[in-house]
């Protein structure tokens, strides 16, 4: 082993001797000609940093999303647990009946909403206790997106389903609970937006997105 004095630095000959090649090319590099390492052709420069720079910009640009009236995009009143425990991924489940859980019961996979839906089924105190939860966020949610809107929506873990009505509390002297279907169209298509485009964003799986809706005036009335 040698020591340097005036660094305090051992060096090992062993590692010298390994590394020796990688010295030689270095060495080698420096004397290596300027002009083979530089160029005034502007078009290699453009090609070169175009070869860096291109997927860092291909990341920033904003995706598309296509907003259209569909059964994918609309609220339903009911859905049976059975046909959510079918699926193998959320793209196979209603959107805004997804982020219903997101918001509602924080469920960020498809395995975690079939966890949840077992504890569901299998313990009524832990369902009483999550209807509570996800009533409570998801009409926080709601009126923090939508601070006019004066009624409110009511979420019934039961069993083999869950339900999803309106609750009007003008109309408590009547039938003052509505399914979605009994709604106006503009209404379901607003709610259901609100469920789908509204809560990805909070949630912050929208990011950067540019947003398409097809005909949005044709529904929303």
């Amino acid at each position: 082993t040698l020591t340097l004095n005036n660094s305090n630095i051992k060096i090992k000959l062993q590692e010298l001797i390994s590394n020796q090649p990688l010295y030689e090319k270095k060495i080698s590099e420096l004397n290596e000609p300027i002009k083979e390492k530089y160029t005034s052709n502007l078009n290699e420069l453009n090609k070169h940093l175009s070869d860096i720079i291109q997927p860092f910009l291909t990341a920033l640009l904003p995706k598309v999303v296509f907003w259209e009236y569909s059964t994918n995009y609309i609220l339903q009143s009911e859905t049976l647990y059975s046909d959510l425990l079918a699926k193998n991924s959320f793209q196979e489940i209603s959107r805004p009946l997804v982020n219903i859980f997101r918001i509602g019961l924080d469920i960020k996979t498809i395995d975690e909403l079939k966890s949840k839906i077992n504890e569901i089924q299998n313990n009524s105190n832990e369902r009483s206790r999550l209807d509570k939860i996800i009533n409570k966020k998801i009409n926080a949610f709601l009126k923090q997106a939508w601070c006019d809107y004066d009624q409110s929506i009511h979420i019934s873990l039961e069993f083999e389903r869950i339900r999803i009505e309106i609750f009007d509390p003008k109309r408590e002297e009547e039938a003052s609970h509505y399914n979605m279907e009994e709604r106006s169209q503009g209404c379901q298509t607003f709610l259901s937006f609100l469920f789908t485009i509204g809560a990805e964003a909070n949630q912050g799986v929208l990011k950067n997105n540019i947003l398409l809706l097809d005909e949005p005036e044709t529904h929303l009335h």
